[in-house]
């Protein structure tokens, strides 16, 4: 059977991931303590041999919960429906080893998108809402509520040369996207790059978040404005 869009798209940004880690390190350049090694290590040559065995261990792990989440967990019903509060903790256990930083009690609502989830740090008690789609490197603080559908940006294309389509023109330099402790993301709301989002802030229903929210703002529409402070 034809595995997942998704699953592919994950296990896909995971090896790409891992290729240039490699290159990365085969470009560094040589020097006589690279070729000989440093002193302390050459007397334990085991626990090298041992951080390279745990260093593959873990990306075994990651595809492998990658690979469970995609083509299977994420199809679970929601954590919220009457006795299903089971298959919410089944996607928290595979999705765990997946994020950079996950916190206790972290729930992952159904088809939930985030690539391979390596760049996302999500705290305690928060949850990532049903078909919403993280993109890129994404700081979650605790206690933070998430509605359906929500859309949460790091990039943008390029589109500044008229002579050449903006499909071809790459993107634009990442810029990470950090959400405070107990925050409430309502449905649809899209967050775009380099946003920093206050804490004890509200963001209304369908809101496009484009600037920073202060610190227990009440926020809503396109672009989304100041409704009120909380306190």
């Amino acid at each position: 059977m034809r595995a997942p869009r998704e699953a592919e798209e994950g296990v896909k940004y995971h090896c790409e991931e891992s290729r240039r880690d490699d290159a990365a390190i085969s470009k560094q350049p040589l020097s006589p303590k690279s070729l000989i090694g440093d002193p302390v290590n050459m007397s334990s040559p085991k626990s090298l041999i041992g951080d390279l065995n745990k260093e593959s261990h873990m990306k075994l792990i990651r595809l492998i919960c990658l690979i469970l989440y995609y083509g299977f967990a994420q199809y679970l019903p929601s954590s919220y429906l009457r006795g299903c509060a089971i298959f919410g903790k089944i996607r928290s256990i595979i999705c765990k080893p997946l994020f950079g930083y996950c916190g206790k009690n972290v729930r992952v609502e159904p088809l939930a998108f985030f690539h391979s989830g390596r760049n996302i740090s999500i705290g305690d008690d928060s949850s990532i809402g049903e078909r919403s789609r993280i993109l890129g490197k994404v700081t979650i603080g605790k206690d933070v509520m998430m509605g359906e559908e929500v859309i949460i940006m790091t990039q943008n294309h390029n589109f500044e040369r008229l002579d050449v389509a903006m499909c071809q023109q790459g993107f634009q330099k990442e810029e990470p996207v950090t959400i405070a402790d107990d925050v409430w993301i309502g449905a649809r709301v899209m967050i775009l790059p380099g946003v920093n989002v206050g804490k004890g802030a509200v963001l209304a229903a369908g809101a496009i978040v484009t600037k920073d929210v202060p610190e227990y703002a009440i926020v809503g529409g396109n672009p989304a404005k100041l409704i009120k402070m909380r306190k």
